[in-house]
């Protein structure tokens, strides 16, 4: 042995000699690939029933007759919307307003809406003050009965 070789040096192990910590590759794959295929399922299902609000999907066609004083703001008109059936996150409804910058449109009112009426055109009835709109609705050509054209007189 050498005299000036330190006592305490060991040569390094092989790769092939050292454990290996952890699960194996294709468990840590296969964990990652169905984590992202469920949060992508659950991401897509509430992506849908939010749609299907503001979109107006899935609801029996039926008037409501729809008062909005003047001192309400756009949080009471939401939930009222809300209890009513109109829509089903007032949340929601209030975000789509504040979005499109309407917040101040929202005239006081009686209106007739329709559960059939979209975000859009119940900002739009609601924004023309006591003039009632008049929606005439025409079956899709496939004859879906939730697959409507709308065709909005105002």
């Amino acid at each position: 042995m050498d005299e000036n070789a330190d006592p305490n040096f060991y040569p390094p192990q092989p790769p092939e000699d050292r454990k290996k910590k952890g699960p194996p590759p294709l468990v840590t794959v296969t964990l990652f690939a169905v984590s992202v295929f469920f949060i992508g399922l659950v991401l897509g299902n509430v992506l849908w029933l939010l749609t299907a609000d503001v979109l107006a999907f899935g609801k029996e066609e039926q008037s409501i007759c729809f008062t909005v004083s003047g001192t309400d703001s756009v949080k009471d008109i939401s939930q009222n919307l809300h209890d009513r059936g109109l829509v089903r996150y007032p949340w929601l409804f209030r975000l789509y307003v504040k979005v499109t910058g309407k917040e101040t449109a929202l005239q006081p009112g009686t209106y007739t809406l329709s559960t059939h009426y979209d975000y859009h055109a119940l900002v739009k009835v609601l924004s023309a003050g006591n003039v009632r709109g008049s929606v005439q609705t025409f079956p899709a050509l496939r004859g879906e009965k939730e697959n409507l054209w709308r065709i909005w007189n105002y």
